[in-house]
C-alpha cells in the first residue's frame, strides 16, 4: 500500500457519510403536444416498416428460386404484422397516457384536449381496448367541472361514430347540452347528438335489413349487437327529431351550415328510412342528360353516392362491376350520385372511361350540393337499396357488396315481372 494509500482508506467513510447525492432532476410534465409528437413517431416508424418491408417484397421476387421468393414474401408479411401490432400497443400505451394526463387536469383546457384526443383516436382504432379508453374519456368529459372550453370540439365530433362503442358518448353530449355555457357549442352538441341518436335508431333498423343486417351483426361483440337490439328506434328519432328541429329554428336551413346539416338529417329520419318508399330524385347524370329515379321503377336499385376524391369510393368500383356483371340482364340497376364539384366534371367523366364504369351516375353538384344536402348524406361512399316497388330496404355506408345478398330481392323483382305479363295480380 503506497504511503498516502490508508489515508483514503480511512478517510472513505467519512466521504460517504458527509456526501449530499446530486439531485435527480424532476421528469417533464407530460403534455398532449409531446404525445402527438410521440404518435407521429410511431406513425413515421410503421411507415418505414411497411416501405422496407415492400423493398424486401421486390428483392425476394427477382429469386429464380420459388422456395425462396414464398420464404422470402412470407418473412415480409410477419414483419409487417409486427410492425402493425407494435404500432397498437404504441397507441394504446399514448392513448394512457393521454388520460393519465386528462385526469391530472380536470377541467382545465390540456386536461380537455387530451380527453377530446382519446376519444377523437378511439374512432381511428379498433378493437375493446380502444373503446374501453375512448368511453372513459368521455366519462371524463362529461363529468369535467366547466364544459365551455373549445378544446372539447374534437370529442363532440367523434361522438356520433361511436355510437354502438363506446355509449358514455351519449352522456357526454347530453352534458354539453345541458350545461355547457357556451351556445356555440351547445347548438353543435345539440345538432351531434340528434345525429347520434338517429343514427343509433338507423343501426337498429339495418339488423333487420336485407344486405347490411348479416354482415352488421357479424362484425358486432356480443356487448355491441347486445346493445343494437335493445334500442327503441322509434322513441330515438322522436328525440332526435326534436334536437334537430331546435337546430333549424337556431341557425336556419341554409345550404352549407350546420341548420342545413340539420335539416338534411331531418329528411333523413322523415324520408329516407327502411320500409319507406323513396322519394323522387331528378336531375341531371355526368353527361348532362335528364335523369330521375322513377326510371327505374321495377328494378331493385342500389344507390350509390360516390366520389374520385373519396379513396372508400373508388375502392369500392370493382365490387360494383361484379355486382353490375352478376345481374346483367336482370331487373336490377346501378344508379350513382357522383359527389364531385361541378368544375371537376372532366375528370369524373375520364374516372368513368378509365374504370369502365356503365352506370349512370346523377350529378350531385359537390358533396355539399343539392341532392347530398337534401338526403342529409354525411359519409362517402352511402349506399341505398331499393325495391322494384320503390321501397328503400336497405342504408348504409356502402363497404361490401356481395352478389349473392341481392338474389332474394331481384328474384321477387323477376316473379313480380312474370306475375304483371301473365296479367296476374298488380
Amino acid at each position: 500500500m503506497s504511503r498516502f494509500a490508508w489515508l483514503i482508506v480511512a478517510a472513505w467513510p467519512m466521504v460517504v457519510v458527509g456526501q449530499t447525492p446530486a439531485p435527480i432532476p424532476d421528469a417533464a410534465p407530460d403534455t398532449l403536444e409531446s404525445i402527438k409528437a410521440d404518435r407521429k413517431a410511431a406513425f413515421d416508424s410503421m411507415t418505414e416498416a411497411i416501405q422496407q418491408a415492400g423493398r424486401e417484397i421486390q428483392s425476394a421476387s427477382k429469386s429464380p428460386r420459388k422456395e425462396d421468393r414464398e420464404s422470402g414474401t412470407s418473412a415480409v408479411v410477419m414483419k409487417v404484422k409486427t410492425a402493425r401490432a407494435a404500432l397498437r400497443a404504441r397507441m394504446l400505451g399514448l392513448v394512457d397516457r393521454a388520460l393519465a394526463l386528462a385526469r391530472s387536469r380536470p377541467g382545465e383546457s390540456e386536461g380537455l384536449a387530451a380527453a377530446s384526443w382519446v376519444a377523437m383516436e378511439a374512432t381511428n382504432q379498433t378493437g375493446d381496448d380502444f373503446d374501453e379508453r375512448g368511453d372513459a374519456a368521455f366519462r371524463l368529459l362529461a363529468d369535467a367541472p366547466t364544459l365551455d372550453d373549445t378544446a372539447i370540439g374534437l370529442a363532440i365530433f367523434a361522438a356520433e361514430g361511436l355510437v354502438l362503442r363506446c355509449p358514455e358518448a351519449e352522456a357526454f353530449l347530453r352534458s354539453v347540452v345541458s350545461r355547457s355555457q357556451s351556445s356555440d357549442l351547445v347548438t353543435i352538441a345539440r345538432y351531434e347528438l340528434g345525429s347520434y341518436l338517429a343514427e343509433a335508431a338507423r343501426t337498429r333498423d339495418r339488423l333487420d335489413a336485407p344486405i347490411s343486417g348479416p354482415e352488421l351483426a357479424a362484425t358486432l361483440t356480443k356487448a355491441h349487437l347486445d346493445r343494437c337490439r335493445a334500442f327503441d328506434a322509434y322513441k330515438l328519432r322522436s328525440e332526435a327529431e326534436a334536437l334537430l328541429e331546435q337546430v333549424v329554428r337556431e341557425q336556419g336551413n341554409e345550404p352549407r351550415t350546420l341548420g342545413g346539416q340539420a335539416a338534411g338529417e331531418l329528411y333523413r329520419i322523415r324520408h329516407l328510412r327502411i320500409g319507406q318508399p323513396a322519394p323522387e330524385l331528378v336531375g341531371e347524370d355526368v353527361d348532362g342528360a335528364p335523369i330521375r329515379l322513377g326510371d327505374f321503377r321495377g328494378k331493385v336499385v342500389v344507390l350509390s353516392f360516390w366520389s374520385t376524391r373519396d379513396p372508400q369510393s373508388m375502392s369500392l368500383i370493382a365490387q360494383e362491376k361484379a355486382l353490375d356483371a352478376a345481374m346483367r340482364g336482370r331487373p336490377f340497376a346501378l344508379v350513382g350520385v357522383n359527389g364531385d364539384a361541378p368544375e371537376d366534371r372532366a375528370k369524373v367523366k375520364e374516372t368513368v372511361a378509365r374504370e369502365g364504369i356503365t352506370w349512370r351516375s346523377f350529378q350531385a353538384g359537390g358533396r355539399d350540393g343539392a341532392i347530398p344536402s337534401k338526403w342529409g348524406v354525411r359519409r362517402w361512399p352511402t349506399t341505398y337499396v331499393i325495391d322494384a316497388e320503390g321501397v328503400i330496404r336497405d342504408d348504409w355506408d356502402g363497404r361490401k357488396l356481395d352478389p349473392a345478398a341481392f338474389q332474394p330481392l331481384v328474384h321477387a323483382a323477376e316473379e313480380k315481372a312474370g306475375e304483371n305479363d301473365m296479367g296476374g295480380p298488380s
